[in-house]
């Protein structure tokens, strides 16, 4: 509890991130080439220095739709991103991209979202691609010529739809062994082609359009946090990055009180999504910390190590999604399950533990109110009950 004496002004805020606390995730950063967070800017933030530039791309919100430019808007006509002449973001296998994207139309012709190498004479490096089906399509080639014996390509059977934002990763192992993710899920597809090589030109790679012999096609979409890596992505690692939400601040409320302040946000087992904000004299005071924007349910500490657990729960700033993170301790929880009760008592929510993330539709629940998460031991078996409160 804190009290001041003193006139106050406060301001309630939206203040929420995802730590990394105890056993749970964190974004990789090992083997990171490229990392643009595109907020404005193709600014390389993975310390390597390898700045892009923009050409005719307009900022707009990013998923979490609260902060202004903090995601590239891609026009379809002539927008694009060109990345510099590195030859170190011409990596040998595995390498791994990621990025959130979000569909402004689906067109007739395949658009590139990322291409490694803007050869317009011949297929080269590595490229994703968005399909005339809103499909994504994933390729690697050789650098030898234009036809399907210079590419190697999986396509998912998976459409997006438009105005939706999406995270995609896709990993490329070897020349004939892709994954790609789309929301943190690994999707099925189907390979076309025939390439068995990786092979660059000396043309630099660009994002947001594709220039072949036949004219420049530009890709429709808005795109935020473009991460490339050396390396492979693991299941778990592309998790964290779908699930990744960064920290907000933003004032919506602003008052002055001339009253003694005390324990203005009080937060125990409950998931709370209003932080108070305290300022005095331009000192800033918080009452309570982002991490009370967390529920973190540990399992009993007297069971074995191998049966022991924790899972953090936390919201979508928009509201729109409850995240269950088991972190590193899920392969613990083999054989338990998890529901959601509302305050009547009845389930509501019902899933055995598989993955080591989930994310629950709070429209699916009824609507914002008090529920109960309790996880279970099989399917009927309580072993514990935690309050949860969406608001």
């Amino acid at each position: 509890m804190k009290t001041m004496q003193s006139s106050l002004r406060f301001s309630f805020f939206v203040l929420l991130c995802v730590f990394t606390l105890g056993g749970f995730g964190q974004i990789k950063t090992d083997n990171l080439l490229l990392y643009m967070q595109l907020d404005g800017n193709a600014a390389d933030s993975s310390g390597n220095g390898y700045h892009g530039t923009y050409n005719n791309v307009n900022n707009t919100f990013d998923r979490i739709g609260i902060v202004p430019s903090s995601a590239a808007d891609f026009d379809g006509t002539t927008s694009f991103v060109q990345l510099p002449n590195q030859s170190a973001l011409k990596p040998t296998f595995p390498i791994s991209i990621s990025c959130w994207i979000n569909i402004h139309t689906i067109r007739n012709l395949h658009k590139s979202l990322f291409r490694s190498d803007d050869n317009p004479n011949a297929y080269c490096g590595f490229s994703v691609q968005l399909t005339p089906l809103g499909r994504i399509s994933s390729s690697i080639a050789d650098c030898n010529g234009i036809g399907s014996q210079h590419r190697k390509t999986l396509e998912t059977n998976k459409s997006l739809q438009t105005n939706k934002w999406y995270h995609v990763a896709v990993v490329y192992l070897s020349y004939n062994n892709f994954k790609v993710y789309i929301d943190g899920v690994e999707e099925t597809g189907v390979y076309s082609g025939t390439a068995n090589s990786l092979g660059y030109s000396t043309i630099p790679g660009v994002f947001g359009k594709n220039t072949s012999n036949n004219g420049t096609r530009y890709v429709d979409v808005e795109m935020d946090e473009l991460r490339v890596y050396s390396d492979t992505l693991l299941p778990m690692d592309v998790g964290y990055l779908a699930f990744e939400y960064p920290c907000i601040e933003t004032a919506f409320d602003t008052t002055i009180v001339n009253d003694t302040v005390s324990t203005l946000v009080s937060v125990y087992d409950s998931i709370t999504v209003f932080d108070t904000n305290l300022v005095v004299q331009n000192v800033t005071y918080y009452d309570s910390v982002a991490v009370s924007d967390s529920l973190i349910i540990n399992s009993d500490p007297s069971l074995p190590a191998n049966q022991q657990f924790s899972i953090l729960l936390y919201p979508n700033p928009t509201k729109e999604r409850l995240y269950i993170d088991f972190g590193s301790t899920y392969q613990n929880l083999n054989g338990k399950s998890m529901r959601i009760l509302n305050q009547l008592g009845q389930i509501i929510y019902y899933q055995p533990i598989i993955n080591p993330f989930e994310y629950i539709d709070i429209s699916t629940l009824g609507g914002f109110g008090t529920y109960y998460y309790q996880v279970l031991h099989g399917a009927n078996q309580v072993m514990l009950t935690r309050k949860i409160i969406i608001q």
